[in-house]
């Protein structure tokens, strides 16, 4: 079943990409076929090529790939709390809502801030679906900083910036970096 989960994180973004691109397509498209056939739709939807819709597409397709790693961080994460945390929990009288809220969930913060910390190097790096699918467009609306910087360095041929801007991206990734790391640290999470 594990793997099963972690299918659409191993696949290559590409392959997703041109998946997404064609459920997604606005003539021949899976999903706008049984969005029509079963009712919520009366057109089809350009999913990608609505100003409004595109970004949203583009967040969906990436959620897609990026949970189930999160979901396998968090499962390793709440196999390593001790049954016996919860049993004394129970014998202490707290209901399962409180037994989550005031002990799974303060055990479970270190694997979400590492979860949170992989995910968000990812999400300030992202590249390969905006620009497969969209190219940046329409009008800009799915323009995120990698595919501008692909565009300034490949298109406009200012490697100069293109470089700039690629240290911007790291700068970002560093900083959101150090933020995740010294709140496990201040919260004595890591030593």
């Amino acid at each position: 079943m594990r793997g099963l989960i972690l299918l659409p994180w191993m696949l290559s973004p590409l392959v997703e990409a041109f998946s997404w691109a064609w459920l997604l397509n606005d003539a021949y498209g899976l999903v706008n076929y049984l969005l029509l056939k079963v009712g919520p739709l009366k057109a089809p939807v350009a999913w990608f090529a609505t100003e409004g819709l595109a970004m949203k597409a583009i967040i969906l397709v990436d959620v897609w790939r990026e949970v189930p790693f999160v979901t396998i961080v968090l499962l390793a994460g709440l196999q390593s709390i001790l049954s016996e945390v919860h049993e004394a929990a129970r014998v202490d009288g707290a209901s399962s809502i409180r037994a989550f809220f005031h002990v799974t969930l303060p055990l479970l913060k270190p694997s979400i801030l590492i979860a949170l910390l992989m995910r968000t190097m990812v999400a300030v790096r992202l590249f390969e679906i905006p620009f497969i699918v969209t190219r940046g467009g329409p009008a800009g609306s799915t323009e995120v900083l990698a595919t501008y910087t692909y565009k300034v360095a490949f298109q406009s041929f200012n490697m100069g910036y293109a470089s700039t801007l690629t240290m911007v991206i790291l700068l970002v990734s560093l900083a959101m970096s150090l933020v995740y790391i010294w709140t496990m640290y201040a919260e004595g999470q890591l030593r």
